[in-house]
């Protein structure tokens, strides 16, 4: 419905779609053009590509770069991560772009012997605001970590898992010399997403490595755990999915199969 392109209303590379405050709207960032963008859905089915409203991230006043996953947690203040920050977990802004707050997990003991942006891509996470803007998870990319924040950036929980001897590997030497992390067959991933609910966090598990012939980044496994980060259940799917979202009043998931079709199940 969004024409792809660099143009007032178009996208180029859509990273998130987040819910909005107002009815039949969302919110769609464009990680190339760095714009966060409100769209109408009844104006996309007329084939109407009105915004809303757009906050420009190349107007920021701030010097942090590889913004990404904005979310709104109140009528003017949002969340976002960086794709080279590991430290801050997350950062709150208002609509005005003006940097309210850096948020930290001084529970996490980083050995950082490696450059910024390497870091930043071991710690790479998910980020899903609960429905009601009152909590916020994070679920680490390579690292199988769960976080709970409340919306002030308060530490509520965390939780490693599901596998014990999850370790996580990659090619140090060449990471070093290309200052990027460099991948190793043996490399895992941790979670590949996240969906949450008002009753509970939902995260598509990998724990794949990459010589895995059904592919790391998808999976047919789903754990859920409460907003307190208790483990809840674990769903088997029969298909490897990419992504997925969840309704709970119908009870059902609804899953991107590898092959770009959609399943449903019954949860």
């Amino acid at each position: 419905f969004i024409p792809r392109g660099s143009g007032p209303n178009e996208l180029i590379t859509c990273s998130n779609i987040t819910q909005s405050n107002i009815p039949r709207t969302f919110w769609a960032f464009d990680i190339s053009s760095r714009k966060f963008s409100e769209y109408n859905i009844d104006s996309l089915f007329n084939n109407k590509q009105e915004l809303k409203s757009t906050i420009n991230f190349n107007k920021i006043k701030s010097k942090l770069i590889g913004i990404n996953q904005p979310q709104w947690i109140s009528d003017s203040t949002f969340i976002c991560n960086s794709l080279f920050k590991y430290n801050e977990r997350f950062f709150i802004f208002d609509k005005e772009l003006n940097l309210k707050k850096k948020i930290y997990n001084n529970n996490l003991n980083i050995y950082d012997k490696f450059p910024d942006n390497i870091l930043g891509d071991i710690f790479s996470s998910f980020i899903n605001v609960k429905p009601d803007k009152s909590k916020i998870a994070i679920a680490g990319r390579y690292l199988d970590l769960l976080e709970i924040y409340d919306s002030n950036g308060n530490l509520l929980a965390m939780t490693k898992g599901p596998n014990k001897d999850f370790n996580f590997k990659f090619d140090i030497e060449s990471s070093l010399n290309q200052g990027t992390m460099i991948k190793l067959p043996e490399t895992r991933r941790g979670y590949i997403g996240i969906k949450t609910t008002n009753n509970c966090i939902y995260l598509l598990y990998s724990g794949k490595e990459r010589r895995n012939p059904n592919h790391y980044s998808f999976s047919n496994t789903i754990y859920t755990f409460d907003w307190n980060g208790n483990p809840l259940n674990k769903y088997e799917l029969d298909a490897q999915i990419s992504s997925f979202a969840i309704d709970e009043k119908e009870n059902k998931i609804y899953a991107l199969h590898h092959d770009a079709y959609i399943i449903t199940y019954n949860m």
